[in-house]
């Protein structure tokens, strides 16, 4: 952009010679940033040294002395003689920032509003109960609304009644739709209880909120089909910059699934060229990383570097038309994709918003997952394992940006954030997808097979009697008057004297831990088995205190789960499995960089080998009392129990003295 001259403005040497003159300065260094053009600038300019000579004339020659009416005063004066530009007014009021920044002039004083702080506190609230900021955005506004309504009426809430809330509800939502009612009636309902709670109304007006009718159910999400979206990319115009602005829109729309907000808000700093990696700030404050597509690249960097105005603004996407400011929120997203799908000429959709380049993008992966399940179901297979799998894959690749399977997206998560134990078997699920998605694109790669190395089934680490008694006094004094203390005590505990799985211990409910009988009941779980464990008597003991310190708490005591958190759900893999690891790491048993190490899994082989090495040295019939153990772990066969004997030395030990002992006798 070419910086105009202002040395020929008829009032530039009043501005040269303000005291000011920085505030000045930094009204034009602000406009040749947001890409105003040079004829803009020097009527913005002239206005402002109008102004100035205003101020000189009317102070007598006191250039220094400001006030923060004096704006004001000018403007009014200049429109009772006439009109004034809008852009030679936005320029004044930008003049008037600069001013306060620089602390010539005090902010404007704002009028005192009973229901600001009323709104103020509410927005605190929100914010301590976990509301996300868009939330709160939503709920302080109603409030705010709902509030200055309330206060101008009645001048106080504290005596507000049910009658004032039906009619307020009258006079502001009446003909409103039923599906936006229905959120903001629920927001409402929120704001009152909180009045009622801090003691600014006397009584809960919660129930005068009513519930409207004929709420719609949620539809589903409209897309395109393949052609459809290939028609819309092939409908921008890349002769032209607005052409190549959109495609590049577009494609972070269609190939990534990003939302308006977050095209919006794209940055020359989140592209990492060199790497090929794209950050997103997206929803709630998250920010992820995605490989940033080649196509997707090149038109990037052809708006880059053939269409985008030269800016001080680090935002990608701008305006074509004067003055080329940078897209600042959704909407100029959500304008590209609305002209986009007309000049397609797009119809038979629900919707002609940017969405829906979203939901294309992940119906297109969804689409062939849901047939792939549905022909292999009707063939007998359950998938369990490998539909939660595939749908991760899916989920992965999708964030990526590819719309179909390659070998090495798949080699990158059949080895993404988990063991090497489970490498080789991921990649052969996604394999098996693969095969099937060739039939109907020829472009699907199948992952070669053998490129990770078989896993053997690691030795369990077997722990002493005195490890599982340090492993439950360090839960007790790693979580000092918190609730998880005794919970991971006694969980662990249950673990280690019941060799019963992690899942299996969680999800107990209150109705299958008899402590009268000493039973629990475990439902549902590994290949869909249900069974009857019976408990040491110690261990239904230990239990019944953990049972008595939960419902100690309101909320843990109208839990459904047996072992709750501190919000009386059930408990996760994640928060005890942390815990674990520093004891582990504290006792030595793994070092701070081992990835590898003793497991939680391990109780439950430390269990199975200590029950066999007893039966052992009291001399029973291991053959004969194998199933019992394997039906008491819930093995689905017998042999699944057969390998705790091989896979502990002190039970190879043991077999090899009586197979000794048996040959003497023989002999």
């Amino acid at each position: 952009m070419t910086i105009p001259s202002f040395e020929t403005i008829k009032r530039w040497q009043l501005i040269e010679d303000w005291p000011h003159r920085a505030s000045v300065d930094a009204v034009i260094t602000s406009m040749i940033d947001k890409g105003y053009s040079s004829e803009t600038m020097v009527r913005a300019v002239r206005f402002i040294g109008a102004f100035i000579e205003y101020q000189n004339n009317r102070d007598g020659g006191e250039p220094e002395r400001l006030d923060a009416g004096d704006i004001d005063q000018f403007i009014a004066s200049r429109l009772s003689s006439g009109a004034i530009a809008n852009g030679n007014r936005i320029a004044l009021r930008r003049l008037q920032i600069e001013l306060v920044r620089a602390g010539v002039l005090c902010p404007p004083a704002e009028k005192a509003d009973p229901s600001e702080k009323v709104a103020t506190l509410y927005g605190a609230e929100l914010f301590r109960r976990g509301y996300s900021k868009q939330s709160i955005t939503g709920h302080v506004w109603l409030a705010r609304r709902f509030l200055r309504t309330v206060f101008f009426e009645q001048g106080d809430i504290s005596h507000l009644t049910h009658i004032e809330v039906r009619a307020d509800l009258t006079n502001n939502f009446e003909g409103r739709k039923s599906t936006s009612l229905g959120t903001w009636f629920s927001h409402l309902r929120v704001l009152l209880r909180f009045l009622h709670a801090t003691g600014l109304t006397e009584h809960d007006l919660s129930a005068a909120v009513p519930s409207p009718r004929n709420l719609r159910f949620s539809a589903l999400p409209a897309y395109m089909s393949v052609s459809q979206l290939n028609s819309v990319l092939e409908a921008c115009d890349l002769s032209t910059i607005p052409g190549r602005r959109d495609l590049a829109v577009l494609l972070l729309l269609s190939r990534l699934g990003m939302r308006a907000s977050e095209v919006a808000r794209l940055s020359l700093d989140d592209i990492d060229w060199r790497s090929g990696l794209l950050r997103v700030n997206g929803k709630g404050g998250r920010v992820a990383t995605m490989p940033l597509p080649k196509d997707v690249g090149a038109a990037i960097s052809d708006y880059i570097l053939h269409g985008r105005p030269t800016s001080g603004s680090r935002i990608i996407f701008h305006r074509v038309q004067t003055p080329c400011t940078p897209f600042e929120t959704a909407t100029p997203v959500i304008l590209v994709a609305r002209r986009a799908l007309k000049r397609a000429k797009i119809s038979g959709t629900r919707s002609h918003h940017a969405h829906i380049f979203r939901h294309t993008f992940a119906t297109i992966a969804i689409d062939a997952l849901e047939q792939y399940l549905t022909l292999r179901r009707s063939l007998g297979f359950k998938l369990q394992t490998q539909e939660s799998r595939l749908r991760n894959f899916v989920r992965y690749a999708t964030a990526r940006g590819e719309l179909r399977v390659t070998a090495k997206t798949a080699v990158d998560w059949a080895n993404h954030q988990c063991g090497p134990a489970t490498w080789s078997s991921r990649l052969s699920t996604v394999r098996a997808f693969a095969r099937h998605l060739q039939v109907v694109d020829p472009q699907t790669e199948i992952p070669p097979s053998h490129i990770f190395p078989p896993q053997r089934r690691p030795r369990p680490f077997i722990y002493s009697d005195e490890q599982i008694a340090d492993l439950l006094k360090s839960m007790l004094d790693m979580h000092p008057g918190s609730f998880r203390g005794p919970t991971y005590h006694y969980f662990f505990g249950l673990l280690a004297s019941s060799g019963l799985r992690f899942s299996e211990a969680a999800r107990l409910l209150r109705e299958d831990v008899d402590l009268e009988a000493g039973m629990l009941t475990i439902r549902e779980t590994k290949f869909g088995k249900t069974r009857i464990v019976p408990l040491h008597p110690s261990t239904t003991l230990a239990l019944r205190r953990y049972a008595s310190i939960r419902d100690d708490h309101a909320v843990r005591r109208v839990s459904k789960y047996f072992f709750t958190g501190d919000l009386g759900r059930a408990l996760i893999h994640a928060n005890p499995h942390f815990s674990f690891i520093l004891w582990t790491r504290q006792t030595g048993l793994r070092q701070p960089d081992e990835r590898d190490g003793p497991r939680i899994h391990d109780l439950r082989h430390s269990f199975a080998v200590r029950t066999l090495l007893s039966w052992y040295r009291d001399c029973e019939d291991i053959e004969r009392r194998l199933p019992e153990l394997s039906t008491y772990l819930g093995h689905n066969h017998v042999s699944a129990t057969y390998w705790y004997l091989t896979a502990h030395p002190n039970l190879l030990d043991q077999a090899r003295l009586r197979l000794d002992a048996r040959w003497e006798m023989a002999e």
